[in-house]
This record gives C-alpha cells, structure tokens and sequence, in this order.
C-alpha cells in the first residue's frame, strides 16, 4: 500500500516538475498571443463585462444605478440650460451695446 501512495507522490513531483518547466514558455506564449492580437473597443469590452456580471447585480445595485443615471440626466440638463441662459444673457448683452 505504501508503494502504491509513493509512485503517486513520485507522479505528482514530476508533473509539477513537468508544469514548471514548461510555465516559462506558456507565458511567452501567451504575451506573444496577447501582443499580436487586435484589442477589443471599449463598446464590446464594456458589453461582455455587463453580460458576465448583469446576474450578480442585486436589486439595490440596480436602484443605486438607476438613481445615479438619473442624477447625471439632471445634471446634464440643468448645464445645458445655464449655458443657454448665459448665451441669452451674452447675446442681449451685445445687442444693447449696439
């Protein structure tokens, strides 16, 4: 019996010896693979990303990001009035100097 469990250790020692040697080329294999390949645009990266983890989003994630969108929507808006506020006030400005 204790035969048997040394040739499996003495198995489990070689294979680890064989990963070993063999990581160095792997992982020059794999920046060779990464370094000649075409990087994804950030529109595909960012849908897989949502694809992958969409399920692990709770609910309260999900309300959480639904407020902060409709923070920023109102943010936006209310830039854009001032900026057409201060184009209005700019222009009257300049018509009433002339």
């Amino acid at each position: 019996m204790s035969h048997t469990s040394i040739d499996e250790i003495d198995a489990k020692i070689a294979e680890i010896k064989q990963r070993i040697a063999n990581e160095p080329q792997r992982i020059q294999d794999e920046h060779d693979r990464r370094m000649n390949t075409i990087p994804a645009n950030d529109e595909a990266v960012e849908q897989l990303y949502e694809n992958e983890h969409e399920d692990q989003l709770t609910q309260n994630e999900v309300e959480n990001i639904r407020i902060k969108q409709s923070q920023d929507a109102t943010i936006l808006i209310l830039l854009i009035a001032a900026l057409a506020a201060l184009s209005i006030w700019i222009y009257r400005t300049y018509e009433s100097f002339q």
